[in-house]
């Protein structure tokens, strides 16, 4: 893909960019709901989940509303399960390798993502990431407040690759989010649009849209 010649470095956002998060959650329903005894209860907390996911801020809230199940008595259990699951997720066969082909032509990769740090940092386990990359930011390192759309963790990224915004190209799910911060710095972007929403409604921050993030590897 043209936007990536040149590039030194590519900065990727990991939940519904380089994988399905419904896969990570679907896991972490299934170990909660084993250790809660609310088998019964899983299909119904995963089409909650399906359903809240790409919009709530408080997804574990409302699916357990949503089932009948008290948020105050099964919150704690439900984190735990979310955080510390252990699994095994991969990458698909296409992300892994475009990954490897842009390290091999010179081109650093990082990871930046927002989430509970414990969180992130169990998906990145689980998928295996942290060999294929270069460098991974968690966005909640320094708080909540400092999760993208702040600038500062677009910042970090750049800095541990050592490149600038101009050199560096943007790659996530949620424009406002993921690309709009290192837009206005003069990055490249590319907006993985798995949903098919209306790029009318997005801001205009997108160079590239592209339905699935195995597209843009097509021309390294």
């Amino acid at each position: 893909m043209s936007i990536i010649k040149g590039k030194k470095a590519v900065v990727f956002d990991m939940d519904n960019t380089l994988y399905d998060e419904g896969e990570y959650f679907a896991l972490a329903f299934q170990d909660f709901c084993k250790k809660s005894n609310l088998e019964h209860l899983y299909s119904k907390m995963i089409d909650a989940v399906n359903k809240h996911r790409a919009t709530s801020k408080h997804v574990f809230k409302d699916v357990l509303n949503e089932v009948g199940v008290s948020f105050e008595d099964y919150n704690e259990a439900l984190y735990t399960s979310y955080t510390t699951l252990e699994a095994t997720l991969h990458l698909r066969e296409e992300v892994k390798k475009g990954i490897a082909d842009l390290r091999n032509d010179n081109i650093k990769v990082a990871v930046l993502t927002n989430g509970t740090v414990a969180a992130q940092k169990n998906k990145v386990k689980t998928l295996g990431i942290e060999s294929l990359v270069d460098v991974v930011v968690y966005a909640r390192t320094w708080g909540t407040e400092f999760e993208k759309p702040h600038q500062k963790p677009f910042d970090e990224a750049v800095r541990l690759l050592g490149t600038r915004y101009e050199e560096t190209l943007f790659v996530g799910d949620k424009p406002l989010l993921d690309l709009q911060p290192p837009y206005a710095k003069g990055g490249s972007t590319i907006w993985v649009n798995g949903r098919g929403l209306s790029r009318a409604d997005m801001p205009a921050c997108i160079h590239v849209e592209v339905s699935k993030v195995e597209e843009i590897f097509k021309t390294v």
